[in-house]
């Protein structure tokens, strides 16, 4: 008695309308973003290093020394003219000679570059990548919560209009099971009934917070079949 489909099922496919609307729209608007959304932000990091020297050797070079084999021979003992070296002897001897001989060459030329000027340069670059979800996956989360969030709503609301509907019938038939049956299909009893039904919906809405009051007074007609009729 008294409570209008049209108004609820214009309602939702309005809301539903809306919410799809708003996630299309949401998703159009940031696929216009000029940032390659598949991507996280980063930014690259340059580091120069230089350097130039010039010197005589410096201390370094101080102790390459190119005397080794001069102090090799001085610290030979003479043996005399009777000492007969083995071949082996004669061997190890040579080749010591002929290794300081080397070393006071290398060192020799060591020195005479680190007399000379040098230069050295370096360039690195590091990337620092920011955040841990690409614009792509935060738009994608967005419109989810937003489908989530009318479904939700749109169940919420349609379980309150059930309720309503039980309570609504329940509440009119109710008060038309209480009167004698000689009169319960009296037109007046059925009027008074209907208000009693669309009361009770009203007051169920209300309480399911699922509607605002100005759309619940919308939706509840008085004078109209109450909740549960065809």
């Amino acid at each position: 008695m008294g409570y209008s489909q049209n108004p609820l099922n214009v309602l939702k496919g309005q809301m539903t309308n809306k919410a799809v609307g708003l996630a299309h729209g949401n998703s159009m608007a940031m696929q216009k973003d000029p940032r390659d959304g598949d991507k996280l932000p980063s930014y690259e990091t340059t580091t120069y290093n230089a350097s130039a020297s010039g010197s005589d050797g410096g201390s370094s070079s101080q102790n390459l020394s190119t005397s080794n084999l001069k102090n090799y021979q001085k610290e030979l003992k003479d043996l005399g003219p009777n000492f007969k070296p083995t071949p082996e002897q004669t061997a190890t001897a040579n080749a010591e000679v002929a290794r300081l001989k080397a070393l006071d060459k290398a060192n020799a030329a060591t020195k005479a570059a680190n007399r000379s000027q040098s230069s050295s340069e370096s360039i690195s670059t590091s990337t620092t990548t920011l955040g841990n979800q690409t614009l792509n996956q935060i738009k994608k989360a967005g419109n989810i919560e937003v489908q989530n969030r009318a479904s939700r709503v749109n169940a919420t609301r349609e379980a309150a209009r059930n309720q309503a509907v039980i309570d609504s019938t329940n509440t009119a038939n109710k008060f038309i099971s209480s009167k004698p049956i000689s009169i319960q299909d009296n037109p007046a009893l059925i009027n008074a009934a209907q208000r009693r039904g669309n009361l009770a919906a009203k007051r169920s809405l209300l309480r399911s917070k699922a509607y605002n009051t100005s759309t619940i007074s919308n939706m509840v007609k008085k004078g109209e079949n109450y909740l549960g009729t065809e």
